[in-house]
């Protein structure tokens, strides 16, 4: 039987270069659970299909066994645009400086505050 050479370039697997939304929410996840000494922390889902990426961005309480889903965002194989829903609007961020900016806002939401410090206190109660 005859054998098949490697078809493949020999460079298609290439380091990440560029940080991607998943990537950001996770660090953002980290950083929650740090601040909260674990009471709170944040955790993100990823979803495949048909060319697109679904991310959930959830603020979790281990304590009180209990998650609420803050946002969710999704993309194509291009990370951007990025199409973001918080609180029932949808928006179009189109750089990561523009998700930094997006994130910034919703993280320091009258909601978001309010829902991490009722957790906080539900859990450390």
């Amino acid at each position: 039987m005859e054998s098949i050479s490697n078809l493949w370039p020999k460079d298609i697997i290439r380091p990440e270069q560029e940080l991607t939304p998943y990537d950001i929410l996770k660090q953002q996840a980290a950083e929650i659970e740090e601040m909260s000494d674990g009471v709170i922390k944040g955790r993100v889902g990823r979803e495949a299909y048909n060319e697109q990426f679904a991310l959930t961005f959830r603020i979790f309480a281990p304590r009180l066994e209990y998650s609420y889903e803050l946002f969710t965002a999704s993309h194509s194989f291009d990370y951007y645009p990025l199409r973001c829903y918080f609180e029932g609007r949808e928006e179009m961020i189109t750089d990561r400086e523009g998700f930094y900016d997006w994130l910034k806002r919703v993280f320091s939401s009258e909601k978001t505050i309010k829902i991490i410090n009722t957790l906080r206190r539900q859990a450390e109660g």
